[in-house]
């Protein structure tokens, strides 16, 4: 086989070294295993025809089986029943076995490999299938039916030594090359990504640094300081709006129980009352008559006459508080809310029209839009420098030197051209 003589040729060659570069090593590594590679072939073409043989020679071995006569004449008719159904079983299972031996048409690693798969597969059910069989036989033709298991035995030996140590050693070298190109291919999109978004992010940075200076010049205008004048000014009115809103509540809570008790018994006032009750601010707002005033009278009535029944402190209290609310308190209430909301509507439509407030919410826009951009660039630049770093290309090359060093007796150093960014080794 072609791994003996592999050995003692490693013996007797001094070791020799190379110096590669990363993207020719498929190149060094074709052009020195190519010899090595024919000289195993033809290795494998005598054991595929020494396979053959052996194979013509189990046809034949079969049929001497078949055709062989007991030795001893008085062995029982049940014996020799036991006999017949074994050996015709056993030749069964041994012509599958045979039928199955296919040669591969081309000789490269893989046909063979997948040949002595098949193989290994066929003898394993050959082996559960005949082992009974063998075993009986060999109490009536031991001679015959050895001949046949010798023959399955040196074939079995034959086929898995097809796939000597330098072979897959060989083959396993070539796939880790091809393996190191690719991510030597990979490595290289990766660095060229790299430097794509190294010039967005330099980009993105000049575009963030404009933003932020127009923001500040923005806020350097007269209109910014306007603006800022006017939501302070906005601010102060919608405080003198609840203030408002605030006292007139305070006006009717007191009342909010008698009033419950009036609306029951007012069938032309409930809805009014119940408005107050609710918001005396927007009640008031849309009583343009202040029909309100003339409810309470009412109530005020029936409390002074016991027709609405409530404790003579509750009674006194309501009375006192209706007594508060008059028509001047509730006119000069609503003028002076709606004052204060008309003044608040004009800061609203002089903003609208202030252009500084526009210019900064673009930039304020552009700068939040640039700062996610940013992230997400930042984030996959960080993703493909773990990338780049890339130490399985490290550790499948220390293999393929390990590798080659065994099987070529080379100790072979391998370079990075400039792409690679590791320098020499």
């Amino acid at each position: 086989m072609g791994w003996f003589s592999g050995i003692f040729r490693k013996k007797e060659q001094e070791l020799q070294k190379a110096y590669v570069n990363v993207d020719g090593l498929q190149q060094w590594f074709d052009s020195r295993a190519e010899i090595r590679i024919e000289n195993i072939r033809e290795s494998i073409k005598e054991d595929l025809d020494k396979i053959n043989q052996l194979s013509e020679q189990i046809k034949t071995s079969s049929a001497v089986l078949q055709e062989a006569k007991l030795r001893n004449e008085n062995i029982p008719e049940r014996a020799i029943q036991i006999m017949e159904g074994n050996r015709k079983s056993y030749l069964h299972a041994v012509s599958n076995f045979v039928g199955k031996i296919q040669a591969p048409s081309t000789i490269n690693f893989n046909s063979v490999s997948e040949f002595v798969s098949q193989f290994e597969n066929n003898i394993t059910s050959f082996a559960k299938m005949s082992s009974r069989n063998f075993h009986v036989l060999q109490e009536f033709f031991a001679h015959e039916s050895g001949e046949i298991a010798q023959s399955v035995k040196d074939i079995d030996f034959t086929v898995r030594s097809m796939l000597d140590n330098e072979y897959k050693r060989i083959n396993t070298l070539s796939s880790n090359i091809s393996k190191v190109n690719d991510l030597l291919k990979k490595k290289e999109t990766a660095e060229i990504m790299m430097e794509d978004h190294s010039r967005e992010k330099a980009e993105l940075l000049r575009q963030i640094d404009e933003a932020k200076k127009g923001i500040e010049d923005v806020k350097k205008t007269k209109d910014y300081r306007f603006f800022l004048e006017t939501e302070r000014s906005k601010e102060q009115l919608a405080r003198q709006m609840k203030d408002v809103e605030k006292r007139l509540f305070e006006l009717f809570a007191p009342l909010d129980r008698p009033l419950r008790k009036f609306a029951k018994i007012s069938a032309d006032g409930e809805r009014l009352i119940n408005a107050y009750s609710g918001s005396p601010l927007n009640a008031a707002l849309d009583d343009n008559e202040f029909k309100i005033l003339g409810l309470l009278d009412k109530m005020k009535g029936l409390l002074e006459r016991g027709e609405l029944e409530l404790k003579d402190k509750a009674k006194e209290k309501a009375i006192n508080q209706i007594n508060a609310i008059t028509s001047q308190v509730l006119r000069d209430s609503v003028a002076e809310y709606n004052n204060i909301k008309e003044t608040y509507s004009e800061r609203e439509r002089s903003l609208k029209m202030n252009n500084s407030l526009h210019a900064q919410n673009e930039f304020e826009y552009k700068l939040n839009h640039l700062q996610d951009k940013l992230g997400k660039v930042e984030k996959n630049m960080e993703k493909l420098e773990k990338f780049i770093e890339m130490p399985e290309l490290d550790s499948a090359l220390d293999i393929i030197k390990k590798d080659i060093l065994e099987v070529f007796s080379t100790e072979i150093t391998v370079r990075f051209d400039n792409k690679g960014k590791k320098g020499a080794e």
